[in-house]
């Protein structure tokens, strides 16, 4: 009898509770998150008015003396992510976003750096098997696919830091139940991307898929990555990078993020990036979504059948 209601509890989980994410805003910079005494206080945005529907993977920039917010925008009716934008002028509006990066496959995660003048993203698109690299031609909406980095791979949540001699290249690749971390090199970001000797560098679901911005503090390289040991975005590690070259690599964790436990979204937290004196962050609470239930059923039935699903057309 227990085990049958174990499977039935686990069943309800899997159909019915679902992920809602927010972003919220910390008016001090990223590395105040390597001492682990520091409890930043959150400013969340609004929840967004339409239901079953969030924002994550927040990431800024400042272009044009102008702060502006990009992040991924998920409905669980299209299963399928998005990339929008928003000007932070003090203030940001969950309602005013416009869309930035619409592709026709999932797009998440959008990585931002600007380069001689100009903004580049580098959007997470695992499902095309590419990490492209996107310039911007006028805001908000108006992109080009300027470069593909690097083909013929599943790369998950891509960033790109110069440090030292070299541009580095950081991305992860699921495999089963852990997840692979992969760096390339680079003397221009335009490549040609190598690999590095030790490909993938590491293995495991505590710290190699990445959480964000790297950042250099006092000279050394730190690197946001999800912890998903125990549920996907449990929260964010800080990896201080040890040493790095094109031959070797060695990174321990210096910090752990932890979910606001007493907040609106208490059960995780995977995006750490930093906008100058600012950090963004997302977090998120598990919760029924009747649309997203709806869909999730939908999918099952589909794949019972050997149909598509929505937003892999």
């Amino acid at each position: 009898m227990n085990t049958l209601l174990g499977h039935a509890k686990s069943l309800y989980r899997r159909l019915f509770i679902k992920e809602i994410y927010n972003i919220g805003i910390v008016h001090a910079p990223i590395y105040c998150f390597l001492n682990p005494e520091w409890k930043p206080d959150i400013h969340w945005l609004p929840k967004l008015p339409k239901k079953a529907t969030f924002i994550a993977d927040p990431f800024g920039i400042t272009f044009n003396e102008k702060e502006y917010l990009f992040c991924e925008y998920f409905d669980y009716r299209e299963n399928r992510g998005r990339i929008i934008c928003n000007e932070m002028n003090g203030t940001v509006s969950s309602y005013t976003f416009k869309n930035a990066i619409v592709l026709s496959c999932h797009t998440s995660y959008p990585f931002l750096f600007t380069h001689d003048g100009c903004l580049f993203c580098i959007p997470e698109t695992s499902m095309a098997k590419e990490i492209a690299l996107y310039k911007l031609i006028e805001l908000p909406d108006k992109w080009v696919k300027d470069t593909v980095l690097l083909n013929d791979v599943p790369a998950v949540d891509s960033s790109i830091v110069q440090f030292g001699k070299y541009w580095w290249l950081f991305y992860a690749v699921e495999n089963d139940d852990s997840l692979d971390l992969h760096i390339c090199y680079a003397d221009s970001m335009y490549g040609p991307w190598r690999p590095h000797a030790r490909q993938p560098v590491k293995s495991d679901s505590v710290s190699s898929r990445g959480a964000g911005t790297p950042f250099i503090h006092e000279g050394r390289l730190y690197r946001p990555a999800q912890d998903c040991s125990k549920t996907y975005g449990g929260r964010v590690v800080i990896n201080e990078i040890v040493f790095l070259s094109p031959e070797e690599f060695t990174e321990r964790v210096a910090s752990a993020v932890e979910p606001d436990e007493n907040g609106p979204y208490p059960h995780g937290l995977h995006t750490l990036s930093a906008l100058g004196d600012k950090t963004l962050l997302d977090g998120k609470r598990e919760m029924f979504v009747l649309a997203a239930a709806c869909k999730t059923i939908e999918n099952r039935v589909k794949d019972m059948l050997g149909l598509k699903r929505m937003g892999e057309l």
